[in-house]
């Protein structure tokens, strides 16, 4: 079983929602036959499942420990879950691309470029990755077949991240430059940014679904902040 993606949130809004503990004693006897609950005692119950769900998921966020991936030797650079699988990647030759549907063991998977990889990403149906010298590989069941589609992207070099959101799929380069496109197989469309112009890379870049914008970071210094930002 997966670990589910979204916490049941419910009535959260503490200054308009209707939320009224049961009395005691009917949180012993609970429902008869033919009850009719009024809204704020279905709402007390399905807040305090939140309130708990989401203290349980606090407390795993801090309780971290190792996982078996394909080699204790393993450089991995980045994680993501799509497709019913985790997916991580890295530089290791043999092992840079593992999938596991635990996130308790992770197997290797044939990697088709056969080169590092630095950045995974997915969404519903697809899953790709980029890495060095302009490596792209993308997969629509990830457990078993990738395929290359290497040169699709448009300048040589080392492509450092990759994300999916607001339809698009987007990568950044280690000169700085971002590119996207709609579908993972390209083609792919490059735009200047602010640290392309002065050859700095974007290590990270990610949709904000919230915001409706798109953050990405990398190096900066004294007059360039390293942050870029696209609504």
């Amino acid at each position: 079983m997966t670990i589910p993606l979204k916490l049941p949130t419910w009535a959260t809004d503490t200054g308009n929602s209707d939320i009224v503990e049961p009395a005691d004693a009917l949180k012993i006897v609970g429902w008869a036959a033919d009850d009719r609950p009024p809204a704020g005692w279905l709402n007390w119950w399905q807040n305090m499942v939140y309130q708990w769900v989401a203290w349980i998921a606090h407390v795993q966020a801090k309780n971290w420990k190792y996982v078996h991936s394909a080699n204790a030797n393993d450089e991995l650079q980045d994680v993501c879950y799509g497709l019913g699988e985790w997916i991580v990647v890295g530089t290791t030759a043999g092992n840079s691309l593992q999938t596991s549907n635990s996130a308790d063991v992770f197997s290797a998977v044939a990697n088709p470029s056969g080169d590092s990889l630095n950045a995974v990403a997915a969404n519903s149906t697809t899953a790709a990755a980029v890495g060095v010298d302009g490596t792209l590989i993308c997969s629509n069941n990830v457990a078993a077949e990738w395929y290359d589609v290497t040169g699709m992207l448009p300048r040589s070099g080392d492509y450092l991240s990759i994300a999916y959101g607001n339809g698009l799929w987007v990568a950044s380069h280690e000169e700085g430059y971002i590119y996207w496109t709609v579908d993972c197989d390209g083609p792919w469309t490059e735009v200047e940014t602010p640290q392309s112009d002065v050859s700095y890379p974007v290590y990270c870049v990610r949709w904000f679904e919230a915001l409706g914008l798109w953050i990405a970071v990398g190096v900066g210094t004294s007059s360039v902040s390293g942050i870029i930002t696209a609504p």
